[in-house]
């Protein structure tokens, strides 16, 4: 037996369904497209930053840039994407003027903390002094301190700054006759410029200065003219 049914009412359109699609894909674009900036954030919640005049409704997805720290999509950027730590190899080599002229040449690594407008860490370095027929060699440990003029944040492209530093130093003394061990102390202070030309985590930089290296017996003053490549992480 086959059975004929006939409906009699008015036929629903299937416009309607594709109609509530489309609206939704519409009302949710604007969000799609939206940015935003992570002013702070813990865990999986985030303050997020938009521009002026954009609609943001509760339970919008959005897309955001990459802030200095996170990435809602990504999490923690990586290792290399911020400037939050400093390593740092330079050469200096100082030299003074008077009745006993000095040159000095020291190779110096220094591990730092990136705070923006400070930079502070400790230094080790090994350096060489000669002094007419005398030669000397020691290694010293001490710590360095930086003030930037401008921000040292990510994007920065040039870092002028004023630095500080201090060390203690065992040293070896030799001549032609004999050999001797001695401690001393020294200071300086300078100018510094920062160039992040290789990407935005390596900077090359260059210092001119003043330094004094003082011994139980003498000291000396002398200008310190430094180049350097830092590693921020």
């Amino acid at each position: 037996m086959v059975l004929h049914l006939r409906w009699h009412g008015r036929r629903r359109s299937n416009i309607y369904p594709f109609m509530i699609c489309l609206t939704s894909v519409l009302i949710a674009m604007p969000a799609i497209g939206q940015t935003g900036r992570v002013l702070k954030a813990k865990g999986n919640k985030a303050i997020v930053q938009f521009e002026k005049g954009t609609e943001i409704y509760q339970g919008d997805r959005v897309s955001l840039k990459e802030s200095d720290k996170y990435d809602l999509k990504k999490g923690r950027l990586g290792l290399f994407q911020n400037r939050n730590y400093a390593l740092t190899y330079s050469w200096i080599s100082a030299q003074s003027s008077g009745a006993s002229s000095t040159m000095s040449h020291a190779g110096r690594i220094f591990f730092g903390w990136n705070m923006r407008q400070f930079e502070v860490g400790p230094t080790f370095s090994v350096s060489t002094v000669d002094v007419s027929s005398v030669k000397s060699q020691s290694i010293a440990v001490g710590a360095r301190a930086k003030y930037n003029f401008t921000e040292n944040t990510k994007d920065t492209e040039w870092v002028p700054a004023f630095y500080g530093e201090l060390s203690f130093a065992s040293a070896t003394t030799s001549t032609s006759t004999a050999s001797s061990s001695s401690s001393n102390s020294s200071y300086g202070a300078g100018f510094q410029i920062d160039w992040f030309l290789i990407g935005n985590n390596v900077a090359l930089g260059g210092y001119l200065g003043l330094q004094q290296d003082k011994t139980s017996a003498t000291t000396t003053n002398t200008t310190a003219l430094g180049t350097s490549i830092t590693l921020y992480f």
